[in-house]
Order: structure tokens, then C-alpha cells, then sequence
């Protein structure tokens, strides 16, 4: 016999009715859905986020800790059409092991991608560490369950190109312990309208790496700018409105069959301006240079050390390293596609990013010096082989000053 949910109450967040639902499944869950979600979506991911009935197959999980509920119909909201809810930190699956998924282990992750400090940026536009917050593996904190949410929300209504947020969830006794202290996990419920749901590593490899798509070399090679241009454009329009994204690397932008991008994996977005009813700070100007600057390099894969030591600031994160191991088939095979076409995606990226900059009128404005733009540009140069760090390099100062950022 089919379980009923339980209506809890209903609060307004963002200016949005939510519904508070506790579902008891194998784990007492509590659900938080937005107005807009009918009613038989959120019967859909009951039993499945509470692992009263997890029927997904292998097919459904991605990148560890996603599991992806396929709608029977699809769910119309805003002039926008979602064929399925991936439900964000439900799940764990070991890559390579043939052991079946499990519910998240409460344990805290050290696997592929984890930091043990974060890169933040002092009011006055100094670099310093903090030290990361753990996570459960395969799952999520309550707290960067509820911020991946609202952030997909905010940029939504603005009309960014993200997920649309279909709810969350709490599971009322699974207790994330660490030496930090105690921590409820969770998951976060958002709007898929591709479902096959390709990255940009992912979608290139596929489109440009079997020949029978593609007459020549030429057309390859386009393809792989196009889509660096777009990434680099669609970063550079959050910026303009003020938002950061935190981690807007290739794989976390996916890329769907007319070409178009959207944003993943938001919880760790900031913006300059205060959004009170979202939880959001507003930062000074030099802060938030220093986080575009942080989204750049984590867009080409670098990662800044420490503030002190020159020769350590930057760390070039190439395909061979454990950072990238998930992704190492697409990854390897690009890189190989791209050197094969003569592509270049860190140029292309850049032309994105600064595509209302004319180069030549900036070529000689200034003289590139031992800073961070440079540092940066040169790491970035030796990912991808281009030539062209020194126009770059003055390419993002002179962005400076014209912007007055």
C-alpha cells in the first residue's frame, strides 16, 4: 500500500508558496516544493529521495551523487519544458565498481575533486584560505542543499540559463559528525530539460570525435570554438549582472543539441549586490574583481595557492590529474580532437568573454608585468598551446579600467 505524504504547512519564500511535506520512506524525509510544481511530480520523487522504492538503474546516476527521476510526461513551467528531476545528493555510486549505488555515506568526502581549503577574497581584494566545509559522500549538507536552491531560483527569475529548482529535501536522521560538529544532509531537486544532459567535454567528444558527424577537420575545429566562445560569453553575462559563480569549468556547464549552454552546480554562487530575502551579501568592488578572477581561472582549469609565494600562486590542472579522473575518457579524447583540429578553446573562451572588446585598439595599451593576470594567462597559455597570453593579459587589464570594477 502506497504511502501518504503528510502536508506539513506552507511558508512563502523569495515570494514563492512552498509546500512542507514529510514523507516517510526508508528515511523520514522532509520535502520543500515550490507552488509551481503540480502535484504528480512531487509524487514521483517520494519514494525514490526517500529510498523507500530506489529503482533507478545505472543509466539514471550521474557523477556519483545525482540520481535522475524520468518524468512520465513532460512538465511545463515558464515556456519551458523538463522531461525529468535530477534529485542532487541521493545517491552514491563508486566510478569503475561494479557495487550497487547506496544511499549517501555519512562520512565526509575526500574522493575525486575535494579541497581541504577554499580560495576567498578580503574586502580589500587580498586572496586568502578558509578552510572547505565537508560533505557527506554522494550527498549534501542541509546548507548547501538550501543554497544550491536558492541560487538556482534567483538566477531563474533573472532569466539566466540554470536549472529551475523543483524542491528539496532533509532527512531528519541521517547526521552528517565530523570534528567540526553535526550536520543534516539533504539534497537538492532541479528541472532537466535534456536528458541526456552532455557537458562540454561530453557533448564535443561525442559531436566531434566520430567521424561519420563530420566531413573535415575544419568543421571540427569550429565546433569546439563555438561552444569555448559561448562558454566564455555566458560567464562573462553573469559577471556583468554581478555573480559569481564559483566553479564555471567546462563540466559544469552542459550543452544541448542547438548548441546552447546551461549552468550547473550553484552552490557556491555569490553576487555583488545584497539579495536580503535570498541570504545574499553584497561585496566591495575589490572583492569582487578578485572572484572574476577566480571564475576565470576556474574556467580554464587553474587553481590559485597562496598569495605570498609567486612560483606556488598557480597550479595547472591538466587532464593527467586526479581532478580530472571522471572525466578522463572525454577529457584525453578532446584534448586529442583539439590539437588534432587545430582549435583553440582558450582563445575562444577569451573572445567570448570579451566579445564587445576590439583587440587591436588594446594591443599596446599596456605592458604586461609579473601579476596575476599574467601568471594566470601563462598556466592558461600551457593548457591549451595557445600563443596569445600577452594580448590577453592585456586584454583583462584594459577590461579593468574600462569597466571600473
Amino acid at each position: 500500500m502506497a504511502k501518504s505524504p503528510e502536508q506539513y504547512k506552507i511558508k512563502v519564500h523569495f515570494g514563492i508558496p512552498h509546500h512542507y511535506v514529510l514523507y516517510k520512506g526508508r528515511y523520514t524525509t522532509m520535502f520543500v516544493f515550490p507552488d509551481y510544481i503540480p502535484s504528480w511530480l512531487r509524487e514521483l520523487s517520494y519514494p525514490v529521495a526517500s529510498w523507500e522504492n530506489f529503482d533507478l538503474t545505472r543509466d539514471d546516476i550521474s557523477l556519483q551523487r545525482s540520481g535522475l527521476i524520468r518524468h512520465p510526461k513532460t512538465c511545463k513551467v515558464n515556456d519551458r519544458y523538463f522531461v525529468a528531476t535530477k534529485a542532487k545528493g541521493i545517491v552514491f555510486e563508486q566510478f569503475g565498481s561494479d557495487e550497487l549505488p547506496t544511499p549517501p555515506i555519512l562520512r565526509p568526502y575526500r574522493g575525486l575533486g575535494y579541497v581541504k581549503d577554499k580560495r576567498r577574497i578580503k574586502p580589500d581584494g587580498t586572496l586568502h584560505m578558509v578552510e572547505a566545509d565537508d560533505e557527506p559522500i554522494g550527498g549534501l549538507t542541509e546548507k548547501l542543499a538550501k543554497e544550491e536552491y536558492k541560487a538556482n531560483l534567483l538566477l531563474f527569475q533573472q532569466g539566466f540559463p540554470v536549472l529551475l529548482p523543483f524542491g528539496l529535501g532533509v532527512y531528519s536522521q541521517r547526521i552528517l559528525r565530523t570534528n567540526k560538529g553535526e550536520s543534516r544532509t539533504g539534497f537538492v531537486l532541479l528541472g532537466i530539460e535534456d536528458i541526456e544532459d552532455k557537458r562540454i567535454p561530453g557533448f564535443l567528444v561525442r559531436v566531434c570525435g566520430l567521424g561519420k558527424y563530420m566531413n573535415s577537420l575544419d568543421d571540427r575545429g569550429e565546433i569546439i570554438n563555438e561552444i569555448y566562445f559561448k562558454h566564455g560569453r555566458l560567464l562573462r553575462t553573469f559577471h556583468h549582472a554581478g555573480t559569481i559563480l564559483g566553479a564555471p569549468h567546462q563540466s559544469n556547464f552542459s550543452v544541448n543539441k542547438n548548441k546552447e549552454l546551461t549552468a550547473h552546480d550553484l552552490g557556491g554562487v555569490l553576487t555583488r549586490q545584497e539579495h536580503p530575502k535570498y541570504g545574499f551579501q553584497g561585496m566591495t568592488r575589490e572583492q569582487f574583481f578578485g572572484y572574476v578572477l577566480i571564475d576565470l581561472a576556474e574556467a580554464q582549469g587553474i587553481c590559485f595557492y597562496h598569495p605570498g609565494a609567486p612560483e606556488k600562486q598557480v597550479r595547472l590542472m591538466t587532464p593527467k590529474t586526479d581532478a580530472y579522473k571522471a572525466y578522463k575518457e572525454d577529457i584525453l579524447t578532446l584534448r586529442d580532437i583539439v590539437l588534432e583540429c587545430e582549435a583553440d578553446p582558450y582563445l575562444s573562451f577569451f573572445q567570448g568573454y570579451f566579445y564587445d572588446i576590439n583587440p587591436k585598439k588594446i594591443q599596446d595599451n599596456f605592458q604586461p608585468e609579473k601579476t596575476y593576470f599574467d601568471t594566470f594567462l601563462k598556466a592558461g597559455r600551457n593548457l591549451w598551446q595557445s600563443a596569445n597570453q600577452h594580448l590577453l593579459a592585456r586584454m583583462i587589464r584594459w577590461y579593468i579600467e574600462r569597466e571600473k570594477l
